[in-house]
Formats: C-alpha cells, structure tokens, sequence
C-alpha cells in the first residue's frame, strides 16, 4: 500500500526511490481525479460543463508537472519493481483522458446548442480559416465534429510524441492541419489548390506484369494438402485464366502499380479447428475456398507479388519488426505489404498478435468477408448501444473494406468469384437430358424434403445428387441417383447434362447455381414467404451475421440479377405450383449457358485490377474513386434506404460519395430548406445520416457509419448515386482506367 510517509522523512533518499515517491504522488491525484470522473454524464447543462473543464485544467496542471520534472524514459537509470512500466503507463493515462475530457465538453456544447454561436477555436485558429490570403485556408469542417478539438489538442501536445515530428508536423498550423487530414481522418481534406504531396511524398513503383503461366503460383501453393482443392480449381481453369489476363492486357494501357500483397486465410488454420481444406473433398463447405483460389489467382494473373500464410506464427514473423517499436500515437511509416486480403478468423489473429497497434495495420486490410458486415455491425460503439450481438462484427474498418461473395450491399466492396465454365457452349451442343440434380451436398440438407424431391420425381425428371456417402445417406430417397462427392471436371460433365437444378432452400447464397445456370440449367429456386419453416430457418442462420439482410430466396443474387428464363422461383410447400413449374420447363427449348460477365474470368480480373489500383483506406491518394463526376444525387422517400432509393432509379448507391455530401453546401445547392443544421453523435448517431425533416438537416458525425443500407429514421435521405457497367455492378462508365 503507498504512503506518503518515506517522502517526507529523509532527505538522504536513493534515487530510485525520488522517483518513486514522485511518481506516487502523481498517481496517486491521477487516480482520485480518474475515480471522480468514473460517473455517466446524465444532464448535459453548464454546471456539468464547468465541472468538466475543471478536470481538464488540473489534468493539463498534473500533465505540466510531469513535463517540468523532466523525467522521461531515456532519462530514468533505475528501474524498480516495474516503476519505469507504471511511470509511461500513467503518462499514456493522463494524455488519454485529456482527449476523453475534450470530447466531452465538446459534446456537451453540441447537445446543449453552444456551437451554433460559439466555436471551440482559439481566435488565432478562427482568423487562419476566415483569412483567404493565408498560406493554409482550412474548409469548413461540416461532419468533422471532432477536428476543432484535436487542432487545440495537436497545437498544444504535438511535442509529446516524436512521432508526429517524425510525420512533418513543426507546430505550424498547416502541418498539424495536414497531418490531422492526409494523416489521419479527423478534418476534411486540405482545399485542393493548397494540397501538397509533403506528407506522402510519390516514390518510384515497379509496374505490374500481366503473367503468361502459373509455375510461380504452384510453387506457392506447393504441395500443403489445406491448399490441395484449391489448387486443383487453378490447374483446371488454368487455359481460361492466362487468356482473360491478355485480353486485360491489351484492353487497357494503363500503368498499372505492382503491389506486395499478403493473403491470409485464417479459416485454414490448424487455430480455427475447422478443417475446411481437408473436408473440401468429404461434402464441406466450398463457397469461402472458390474466392480465394479465385482471389490468388487474378492477382497472381494480373502481375502483383503474392504471399500466401495461414497461422498465427506467420503473423507474427512477418509483422513484429514493423510493429514492436512503433508509436500508437502515429500511423506506421513502412509495412511489409501494400495490402492484406484476410478473413475473419484471420483478422482475429492479426489482433492477437498486434495487440493495441492493431489500428496501425487496419488501413492495409482487405476482409474477405462472404455474407457483408454493414456500418451499423462494424462501428463498436453504435452496435453496443443499438445491442446489435454478432461475433463477427464490431471491427471498425471503412465499410468498402469489406469484401463480399455476391454484391449484397453497395456499403461493402463486391469482390465476387468465377463461375467454372469450359468450352463454347450452346444450347445445341449441350445435348440435355431430363436429370434433376438436387443442390445438397451433406445428408442432413435433404432432411422433410421428401414430398418435394417426390413431386419433381413424378413429373418426368430423372433425380441425381452428389451427397457425401463416407458415411451412408438417410434421408435420401430410394430413387435418387446418388454419385457422392464428384471432382470438379466430373461435376462440370454432370451439370452439361442436367435440364433443372433444384435448390432445397438451403445452402444460402452459394457459387454452384451460378455454375449450374453457366452450364445451361435451370435454377428451381425456393422462395421464403414470411411466418414458413423456410423464413424461420433464414432467420435464424443470419440472426449471428452482421447484416440485417433477410433474404426473401435461396439466392437473392439469382433472383435478382438473372431471373427468368435461366431462374424460376418456387415454393416447394406448393407440390402443385412446382409440379407446374418444371412441365413448362420441360415444354420449353433448352435455355442455354448464361454468365455475367462479372463472374468470368475477365470481368473477375478487370474488377479486381481497378480495385487495387483505386481503393485507398490509407488516404495516400488524393483524388476519389469512383470519380465524383458519376455521382448522381437523390433525395429518398420518407424511410426508405439510399440502396432502395438508387436501385429503383436503374443506379446504385455509392457510399464513396457521402463525404461529398455531408456538408450545409450540399443541401444548399439541392435547394432543401434547412431552419437549423444539427450534427448528433454519439448518443444519438445514426446511420440514416445525412438527412433532413421538417426543416431539420442532418449532418453525419462518425464517417464509418455512412450507410447506403441504413433505415433508422423516418427522414429523407441524401442519396448518392452512380450508373454501373452491365454485368459488372462493382464498376462504372467513368470508373474505368484507360
């Protein structure tokens, strides 16, 4: 237990222990002041206000005693019982909580409606943005609610970490604006005219080299039994991969950069205990291999540098020396690669090993992430407080770093896959026969399917499956013609003869309709209506997803984008309406192969060239993209969803674009009547945002909640919108490179 007796007692003390008992003394008033402040804010009025500034001033106090006793880590020669640990730990606490006072005053002055007349700025700060003949004239701050407090914090503290020195901040006011803007995210970009390329200065890049074989992409592969399924999809598809890539390469004239990309798939891990690679040929889960093998190999086409690892000892060998010595305070100034493509259970890991500094890599990342995480699921403190409960959520990236199977939702980046097709098929050379091939791999899928499969059987429909037989099936009916697990070239021949693909409701949202319908079948896909076994069991399975999507089919995607002739909804508790379904089928001319041309192997190459060479989430680049000059906007209907909004008009929304439009100037160019213009956070933050009711306008606080999905308000929505390339939604007219 500390004293303060052994102070005060002798003056004849042992270094070590001055420094002890200073510290003591110390922390002893940081804790008091920290307890003190432990309370929830209830009632925002002065006199929380005046208490909080109060707090803050005897932080900045205890803050300069620290700084004139001059007493710095370099400084110390002793260290006892951990002193030298405790001393830097309670510098970290004491810088902490005066940036957690700061937001709270600020808040407070937000909800209370202090900042409509008076502005948390010194005046030196004010005359700098009104003054237009000054070097650095910084823009309006409309949806940066914290930049005025970290400008007063940066001016004051910028000396207490080398790092931002290190980053080109001088004290001057243009270079902490620079840094606090091109740096990080908290102040909107510097006005164009004055950018400069100080802060990441353009250095020499390799151009990427479009391949013309896969040797070095099998030797990275090499012989791992995990990457055997596939490797065995690349070596299939090779022919069709090295075409695509020289039809890109002499399509486009673009420079493109060769990046150093990592990819890391947790979900293969010896950590995760799930086995998908091993079980790939016993019946498991396919969807997550198919993008990878996919994802690795347009790279790889495309000309980029590739690593491929899988546990958490290869994070770590090849992250620590970046990471050990960096400041937390400051972004990293080298990584070993430009961009990391991981999963979920990766991103885990990755935490694991980074610790408290993960936030230094988040900007590199890329979640290959099946089903979408939407804004409201990945921001920590909204889905705390809405009581949003998912295990996969809450990891705080930009929403488009999110990269999904199917193009769910415009907030995330669709990343997609390659359907497998081989040779030039037709529907006259296809030569297809009345087989049903049912949509279940594992035996339990087939489980009060019965009366279903029997009603396909009895209209003139020979029925095969492909389910797992290492163990005998149960609930497959006698008259199925079960071939168990194919290979892939052997499922390609199958489906060349199958007339009708029968979905059973379940997989969701899964690649093998797609290649099914690009080999000429029929897709029978069930439909959910609300209050059915279907609807309960889609619940259910996306209760524990980030996403409030509840898809209405089995495949939304098919539904949507493809439909009739090469998709036909059912609802397989209707035997009739089935029965008269697959009779028109079987009536009808043979349909032919379909492919959009987003899941080819060329539009998967082109998507995914542009993404790399475009996406920053690290804020190196300075123009936007998708280029403004595509952005169309739209006011929403009372409720409805930007995505909704734009789709119903043949465009999608682009959340790229909010940035652009939370601000007074764009309600103003839209002519909408704004009485007063109120930006909530915390508490009160939204997803809805920006908006406007009733002469209320809305502008949005927290960047990582712009939300093309959002729906929590009942108030018209600003909408930004684009056009998109037929078969090719991820891309627009004006999107592509020359």
């Amino acid at each position: 237990m500390l004293t303060m007796r052994p102070c005060g007692r002798s003056v004849h003390i042992f270094p070590a222990k001055v420094l002890f008992c200073l510290f003591a003394v110390l922390f002893s008033v940081s804790v008091v002041v920290l307890l003190f402040d432990a309370s929830p804010l209830k009632n925002p009025t002065f006199e929380i206000e005046n208490d909080l500034r109060i707090q803050l001033e005897n932080s900045r106090n205890f803050q300069q005693k620290i700084n004139l006793a001059n007493l710095t880590t370099s400084s110390i020669k002793y260290s006892h019982n951990g002193m030298i640990n405790s001393y830097v730990e309670s510098v970290n606490d004491i810088n902490n909580r005066i940036k957690i006072l700061e937001e709270k005053i600020l808040n407070l002055e937000v909800k209370s409606g202090l900042m409509q007349d008076r502005k948390m700025v010194p005046n030196q700060l004010m005359e700098i943005q009104q003054n237009p003949s000054v070097e650095c004239p910084f823009p309006k701050f409309d949806g940066y609610v914290y930049c005025e407090v970290k400008l007063k914090w940066m001016r004051e503290m910028w000396k207490s970490d080398k790092c931002y020195e290190d980053w080109g901040v001088d004290g001057s006011e243009c270079s902490i604006y620079k840094f606090l803007s091109e740096v990080e995210q908290w102040c909107p970009p510097i006005n164009l005219e004055h950018q400069t390329n100080v802060v990441y200065p353009d250095t020499p890049f390799e151009l990427a080299v479009v391949k013309d074989n896969l040797t070095g992409l099998y030797e990275i592969l090499g012989d791992n039994f995990r990457y055997k399924w596939m490797k065995m999809r690349i070596q299939r598809m090779e022919k069709q991969w090295l075409e695509a890539g020289q039809i890109f390469a002499s399509k486009y004239k673009t420079k493109w950069r060769k990046k150093k990309i990592l990819l890391h798939m947790g979900l293969l891990s010896d950590e995760s205990g799930w086995k998908i690679g091993e079980n790939a040929f016993k019946g498991g889960p396919l969807g997550e291999l198919v993008q990878w093998a996919d994802l690795m190999t347009s790279l790889y086409v495309i000309g980029h540098d590739i690593t491929i690892t899988v546990s958490t000892a290869d994070l770590r060998s090849t992250f620590d020396e970046y990471i050990i010595d960096a400041s937390v305070n400051c972004p990293l100034k080298a990584t070993p690669f430009d961009v990391v493509y991981i999963d979920i259970r990766g991103m885990q890991m990755l935490r694991k090993v980074a610790s408290k500094k993960f936030h230094l890599l988040q900007c590199r990342l890329r979640s290959v992430d099946s089903f979408g995480t939407e804004p409201e699921f990945n921001n920590p403190h909204y889905a705390a407080r809405k009581q949003l409960t998912s295990q996969w959520g809450k990891w705080n990236l930009e929403p488009k770093q999110f990269n999904t199977m199917f193009p769910h939702t415009p907030d995330n980046t669709f990343l997609g896959f390659v359907i497998e097709q081989h040779g030039n098929m037709t529907a006259e050379n296809l030569q297809k026969q009345n087989i049903a091939l049912v949509y279940g791999k594992v035996d339990k899928f087939w489980k009060d399917k019965f009366t279903y499969i029997e009603a396909l059987h009895s209209s003139s429909l020979e029925i095969h499956g492909t389910v797992d037989a290492s163990n005998p099936p149960v609930q497959i009916p006698s008259f199925v013609i079960n071939h168990g697990v194919l290979p892939g070239d052997e499922l390609q021949a199958l489906l060349r003869k199958t007339k009708v693909f029968v979905g059973m409701g379940f997989p969701y949202e899964g690649p093998a309709p797609l290649e099914a319908i690009a080999n000429g079948a029929v897709f029978l896909n069930p439909t959910f209506s609300p209050a059915t076994k279907q609807s309960e069991a889609a619940a259910k399975f996306y209760k524990g997803k980030p996403t409030f999507r509840r898809p209405n089919s089995q495949h939304p995607y098919a539904e949507i984008f493809i439909g009739p002739p090469h998709v036909r909804m059912v609802d397989i508790d209707d035997l009739e309406g089935v029965k008269s379904v697959v009779e028109d089928i079987l009536n009808s001319p043979d349909v032919g192969p379909y492919m959009p041309h987003e899941f080819t192997w060329l539009g998967m190459i082109e998507r995914l060239a542009h993404q790399v060479e475009m996406q920053d989430f690290c804020r190196k680049k300075k123009e936007v993209w998708p280029p403004l000059s595509a952005m169309q906007v739209i006011e929403s209907d009372q409720s409805e969803t930007c995505r909704d909004s734009c789709q119903s008009r043949g465009l999608v929304c682009e959340p790229t674009y909010f940035h652009k439009l939370n601000a007074e100037e764009a309600f103003k160019q839209l002519s909408i009547k704004c009485d007063i213009f109120l930006t909530p956070h915390q508490a009160d933050e939204d997803s809805a945002y920006p908006a406007h009711r009733d002469g209320m306008c809305y502008l949005q606080s927290n960047s990582k909640l712009f939300s093309c999905a959002g729906r929590q308000t009942n108030a018209r929505r600003l909408c930004p919108c684009r056009d998109y390339l037929k078969g090719q939604v991820a891309l627009c007219n004006e999107c592509l490179l020359p």
